[in-house]
C-alpha cells in the first residue's frame, strides 16, 4: 500500500482492510486499500490508497487526522489528498477544519491554489471513500435521521469542496462474509441527495442503496439494489479490542 507518510513508531495499528469494486456484480479492476492507526492522544491517523482502473485510470493517496471518538465524537479535522493520473498530471491538496470557513490548498501541475468553503454548523468533512462513508453515515444515524451537511472533498484535479447532505435510515441485521469470516452487519439505506423527508415512507427503496457496517462503522459491503453488490470489503483484519467495562 502506497502512503504520502509512513506509518510512525508512536502509531498503533486498528484495523486495515481492502475494498473491491464491481460492476453487476463483476470486479471492475478498481479497489480501495486502507488502514487505520491510533496517535498517542487517541486521535487517528487515516491512510487510502485507490487505485481507479476505469474511466480515466489514476491513484489517489489519501491521509486523514480523526479525532478522537470520545472527546470530539471522531470527528475529521483534517485532509492531504495526493494524486496521480496515467496521462501525466499530477496534484496535491489539503483540506484543514480548524475553523469555518474550511482551508484548502492545493497544487496543481506546480501551481499554488488557496481557497475557503463556508460550512454550516456541524458539517462534516468528507471524500469520495467508501472508508469514509461508513463514518458519515454514523454521524448521519446518530443525528436520528436528519439531513447531515458533509463537505465533501473531490479530488482529481480540481480539488474543490462542495457541501451536500446525507442521511440515512436503519434497516435490518444481516451476517456478511468478509474474508472467510462472518461479521453481523447493520444495514442502512443511503438517503442521498438527502431530501427534507426523514421518515422511512417517504424514501423511495427502489433508487436508493443499502450500505453494510459493522459495529466500528466501517463499511462491510454496498448495494446498489437488493442483491447487486458495487463495492465488497474483501480483506479486513483488526487488533482485538479491550473487554468494556
Amino acid at each position: 500500500m502506497r502512503q504520502i507518510h509512513p506509518v510512525g513508531l508512536h502509531e498503533k495499528f486498528v484495523a486495515s482492510g481492502v475494498y473491491t469494486y464491481y460492476h453487476e456484480n463483476n470486479p471492475t479492476g478498481s479497489e480501495e486499500r486502507w488502514s487505520i492507526h491510533e496517535l498517542p492522544d487517541s486521535a487517528q491517523l487515516i491512510r487510502v490508497e485507490q487505485n481507479w482502473a476505469s474511466g480515466n485510470p489514476r491513484i489517489i493517496l489519501i491521509e486523514a487526522w480523526r479525532g478522537s471518538v470520545e472527546n470530539v465524537g471522531g470527528q475529521i479535522e483534517r485532509l492531504d489528498i495526493l494524486g496521480f493520473r496515467r496521462d501525466g498530471k499530477k496534484g496535491k491538496a489539503t483540506y484543514l477544519l480548524e475553523s469555518n470557513p474550511v482551508r484548502v490548498s492545493y497544487i496543481v501541475d506546480d501551481m499554488l491554489h488557496q481557497d475557503e468553503v463556508d460550512l454550516p454548523t456541524n458539517c462534516v468533512l468528507s471524500t469520495n471513500s467508501t472508508l469514509f462513508l461508513g463514518f458519515t453515515l454514523a454521524k448521519a444515524v446518530r443525528e436520528l435521521g436528519q439531513c447531515v451537511p458533509v463537505c465533501k472533498c473531490w479530488p482529481f484535479l480540481s480539488f474543490d469542496a462542495k457541501v451536500e447532505t446525507l442521511g440515512a435510515v436503519i434497516r435490518e441485521t444481516e451476517v456478511v462474509t468478509i474474508a472467510g469470516k462472518s461479521v453481523r452487519a447493520q444495514g442502512y439505506l443511503l438517503n442521498y441527495p438527502c431530501s427534507s423527508a426523514t421518515q422511512e415512507e417517504n424514501v423511495d427503496l427502489e433508487k436508493q442503496p443499502l450500505v453494510w457496517l459493522d459495529e466500528h462503522h466501517i463499511v462491510l459491503k454496498s448495494e446498489s439494489s437488493p442483491g447487486i453488490v458495487t463495492v465488497l470489503l474483501t480483506q479486513y483484519a483488526r487488533r482485538p479490542e479491550p473487554p468494556k467495562s
